[in-house]
C-alpha cells in the first residue's frame, strides 16, 4: 500500500439496502487518520473487519499504521456520511473519508 492517502469506498448499494447481499463482505472498514501542517485529516485505508459468530470481529489489515491508532468504521456509517457529503458540493475529499475525489 502507498503512502498516498486515500479515501474509503463505501460498498454500492442496491434498492436501499446498505449491505452487500454477499456474506463474505465486510461490515466494517479499518482506516488510519493523519492530520497534515494545515489540520487537514487524510484518512488511508488499512482493511476490513467481519463479525464473528461469538460477537467479537476478526479484522484483516492489508498495512499497519505509524501510530498503532485504527479507526474501524461500520461500513452504513460510511455510506450515510457519503450521501449527505455527496448532497454538500463544499466538501473537501481530504477532511471527509466517504468522498472519492
Amino acid at each position: 500500500m502507498s503512502d498516498q492517502a486515500q479515501t474509503p469506498q463505501a460498498a454500492p448499494t442496491t434498492g436501499g439496502a446498505t449491505q452487500s447481499d454477499d456474506p463474505n463482505s465486510p461490515t466494517h472498514f479499518a482506516y488510519t487518520v493523519r492530520q497534515d501542517r494545515n489540520g487537514q485529516n487524510h484518512w488511508t485505508r488499512l482493511g476490513a473487519g467481519w463479525p464473528d459468530v461469538d460477537g467479537g470481529f476478526s479484522i484483516q489489515l492489508d498495512a499497519t499504521p505509524v501510530d498503532g491508532r485504527i479507526s474501524l468504521r461500520p461500513r452504513e456509517a460510511l455510506e450515510r456520511m457519503r450521501a449527505e457529503r455527496q448532497r454538500q458540493p463544499s466538501a473537501s475529499p481530504q477532511q471527509d473519508p466517504t468522498i472519492k475525489p
